[in-house]
């Protein structure tokens, strides 16, 4: 038994009879009869009560079984009743043996089944409604360009494709940093990062032949070279070689 179902999902469940008078596990008179009530009201009775026809058979001495199809008719939010109508050692008695609703195939396989995706509706873009409410059904198997793995998006790498940026406290992504530090003219013909490594070095890297008139100032790794001056008496760069 299932308390959801999907349109168009098999439908299985399992009941028993028995004597009125001792308990005992009793065989039916004759075959029971299943009743299909959706929301409130009678849609048929086995074993043609649904489009594909609902079954009630025998398993073993005082218990059944009954197989069908959900029709795919049915609507989210269409709640369905199982009854079953038995006479047992001549008396005649009847019951709601299950109960369940029906749910939309996304959110059955999301949820119960085996899919990756799940069914949303948008009701609101940056606090602007959406009228009527606008359903998105996106089973999402790539992210700019890049393969999807059972509906995970794949993290964003810095100077790769693909990815969820992640935005931090002013409102940047990694991809507004990388636009920035990938610029090849942003400072001077130099790349951001290419600058603050001169920087760095420069004001915090060791140096190398002061007073010789060519100084290398060394990266703050402490050995590679990352700018050689040319300096005359008076101290005046005449010249400069980056990552020398």
């Amino acid at each position: 038994m299932s308390k959801y179902l999907k349109p168009g999902s098999s439908y299985y469940a399992e009941f028993c009879t028995q004597r009125f008078d001792s308990g005992q596990s009793t065989d039916a008179d004759s075959l029971p009869i299943a009743t299909i009530t959706k929301n409130g009201v009678d849609d048929g009775v086995s074993p043609s009560a649904w489009s594909s026809g609902i079954a009630v058979s025998g398993l073993a001495t005082g218990r059944y079984i009954i197989t069908g199809v959900v029709p795919t008719g049915y609507n989210p939010g269409d709640l369905i009743d199982i009854s079953i109508q038995a006479i047992v050692n001549s008396v005649t008695g009847s019951a709601v043996i299950d109960e369940f609703c029906i749910i939309s195939a996304n959110i059955y396989d999301s949820l119960i089944g085996t899919g990756d995706y799940l069914k949303v509706d948008i009701i609101q873009v940056d606090g602007t409604g959406v009228t009527p409410a606008t359903g998105i059904d996106t089973n999402v198997i790539s992210w700019n360009g890049q393969s999807v793995v059972s509906g995970a998006i794949p993290s964003y790498v810095a100077g790769a494709s693909g990815g969820l940026p992640i935005v931090d406290a002013s409102g940047y992504t990694k991809a507004d940093v990388w636009a920035l530090e990938g610029d090849p003219t942003p400072i001077d013909t130099k790349t951001l990062s290419a600058a603050l490594r001169y920087i760095a070095a420069v004001l915090a890297g060791l140096i190398s032949d002061a007073g010789t008139g060519t100084e290398t100032f060394k990266g703050l790794d402490g050995s590679t070279n990352r700018i050689q001056f040319l300096v005359d008496s008076f101290g005046n760069r005449t010249g400069i070689t980056y990552d020398p």
